[in-house]
């Protein structure tokens, strides 16, 4: 008899698993929330009662195109439909917004994500560009431009920058509980030595809670004028 309950048990966790399906979905362009839930076959009385739990948290009006909504479904739910057990949507790269039943109704629970600040460091010696060769070193993007538009206070891109010029930096990078970088964070130090010459820049956030960044005198990096106009400069020299 134990046996027969142990074998029965299993079978139904099989099946309650195997019915659960996850599904990405995206907000398309000139969509909106109960548009992609009704296209998942979700029932029009869920479709409708969703938004209104969200809404209590968030304007659902700011939704942007490409948002993506992890959802729960059933997909055994007869005639109706799927039934919706769980939406996840991230509003922010450090929160995120869980809606389930109740028993009665939905109810939205908005969650504060815990992040890690991981340290990245990266240097190398500029063979090819000063882009591509930081970005071969694992430097985001974002943070290269930041970096180019700032040394160009000082650095002309188009002339200064010579094969064999190095460069280090120092940047932050929000991980959450599985490691997972979910957003660049500042950069904290950069030198660029061109041409035996170093010129290092430190970020450093404000009292007034700006960020922004300042050379080994604590002046700010920013300046009039730049060495080389970013709506004309190229950064493959």
């Amino acid at each position: 008899m134990k046996r027969f309950f142990a074998a029965f048990l299993m079978l139904f966790l099989t099946f309650t698993t195997l019915a659960a399906e996850e599904i990405t979905l995206k907000i398309p362009r000139g969509g909106n929330l109960s548009l992609v839930l009704k296209e998942a076959e979700i029932p029009m009385s869920e479709v409708n009662s969703v938004p209104k739990a969200l809404s209590a948290h968030i304007n659902l009006r700011k939704i942007k195109p490409s948002q993506e909504i992890r959802i729960i479904a059933d997909r055994n739910a007869g005639e109706n439909g799927k039934i919706l057990k769980e939406l996840v949507m991230e509003t922010s790269f450090d929160e995120r917004i869980t809606v389930r039943h109740n028993g009665w109704s939905y109810e939205a629970f908005p969650e504060k994500l815990e992040l890690r600040l991981i340290p990245k460091k990266a240097e190398g010696v500029i063979e090819n560009s000063f882009y591509s060769d930081m970005a071969s070193k694992g430097v985001p993007g974002t943070k290269i431009m930041e970096l180019f538009r700032y040394f160009s206070f000082d650095v002309d891109f188009q002339r200064d920058i010579r094969k064999g010029d190095t460069f280090k930096v120092i940047y932050l990078d929000f991980v959450d509980e599985n490691d997972e970088i979910v957003k660049h964070g500042p950069v904290m130090f950069a030198e660029l030595n061109t041409r035996g010459t170093p010129l290092s820049l430190y970020g450093f956030v404000t009292d007034e809670g700006e960020y922004d960044f300042y050379n080994e005198k604590g002046k700010s990096m920013r300046k009039t004028l730049l060495k080389t106009p970013v709506t004309n400069a190229t950064i493959s020299s």
